[in-house]
C-alpha cells in the first residue's frame, strides 16, 4: 500500500505536468492563432475578440512559466524554515525567522498568484476564441 508521502510525490509531479502541459497549450494556441491570422483584418467587433485572445494568451504564457518555479521556491522554503527551527527561542518563547524564511514566503505568494492568473487567462482566452469563431461564421 502507498505511503502518503508517495502520494503526495504522485499529485505534485501530476500538477507539474498540467502545469507543463498548459504552458505548451498556451504558446502552441498562439503561434497558430498568429500563423492563421486571415488575410483581410476580422470585422467589429470580432476583431475585439480575437485580440483579447491574443493578450490573454499572452499574459498566460509567462505567468505560467513564472508558476514553474512555485516548486523550487516551495523546497528552499522548507530548507529554511527547518533551518529556523534549529535556533533557539527568543526570550517570550518564540523562534525567530529569519529573513530568507520571509523573501521565500513573499515569493511563494506571487508565484501562488502567477499560476491562479495563467488558468484564469487561459479559460478567458478560449471564451474569446470561442466568441470570435462565433462571430466570424455568423
Amino acid at each position: 500500500m502507498p505511503t502518503m508521502d508517495e502520494h503526495l510525490k504522485n499529485a505534485s509531479s501530476q500538477y507539474d505536468d498540467w502545469r507543463k502541459n498548459l504552458t505548451v497549450l498556451a504558446i502552441g494556441a498562439l503561434t497558430v492563432l498568429v500563423a492563421m491570422m486571415p488575410e483581410s483584418p476580422p470585422v467589429y467587433p470580432s476583431n475585439y475578440f480575437l485580440a483579447a485572445c491574443w493578450v490573454l494568451l499572452s499574459l498566460c504564457i509567462p505567468c505560467s512559466l513564472a508558476a514553474s518555479f512555485i516548486s523550487i521556491i516551495e523546497s528552499k522554503k522548507m530548507v529554511y524554515a527547518f533551518m529556523d527551527l534549529q535556533t533557539p527561542p527568543n526570550e517570550h518563547g518564540k523562534i525567530p525567522g529569519s529573513r530568507a524564511t520571509i523573501v521565500f514566503h513573499r515569493l511563494h505568494r506571487l508565484f501562488f498568484w502567477a499560476q491562479i492568473i495563467a488558468v484564469i487567462t487561459f479559460c478567458l482566452s478560449f471564451i474569446s476564441l470561442a466568441t470570435y469563431a462565433c462571430l466570424s461564421v455568423l
